[in-house]
């Protein structure tokens, strides 16, 4: 009994402290966010914005990169459209959203694939692998780990 309580303390701290750095971290990044002047750089920091809520605050990560996704759009930078769709993704996994996060790997992509980008795609491919795992269907999250290699 004390061993199981003084793990439960141990764990909650942990992630008490992760959050607390995370905090900081997206502090910084809003700041950062101010001062950029180039477009593409304003689009990566939104999105790794949303990136670092993916764990606290799924729906901030969703808006986050939904609001990188139309930037993105709008400056014509594919490699950000696919990593706001990749991140939405993300979201949805946490929210056991599975349709919409394959939705949104399959948007992903097809991002990735117009550019040929091999790490975008490789990463979808994981991503659509971490998906079919939580769906306890191991033979299609093997395959798509595979095609991630």
């Amino acid at each position: 009994m004390k061993k199981t309580l003084l793990y439960a303390i141990l764990c909650f701290w942990s992630v008490q402290d992760l959050y607390a750095q995370n905090k900081k971290l997206i502090d910084s990044l809003h700041i950062a966010y101010g001062q950029a002047r180039i477009d593409t750089m304003k689009a990566i920091i939104e999105l790794e914005i949303a990136y670092q809520y993916r764990f606290t605050h799924t729906d901030s990560t969703i808006i986050y990169a939904q609001k990188a996704l139309t930037y993105c759009k709008s400056i014509g930078f594919p490699k950000g459209e696919g990593q706001a769709w990749n991140t939405i993704g993300l979201a949805h996994l946490r929210k056991a959203e599975y349709n919409l996060a394959y939705e949104c790997y399959l948007k992903g992509l097809a991002c990735f694939e117009k550019m040929s980008y091999k790490k975008g795609i490789a990463s979808t491919y994981n991503n659509m692998g971490v998906l079919y795992e939580r769906q306890a269907n191991f033979p299609k999250a093997l395959e798509y780990c595979q095609k991630s290699l």
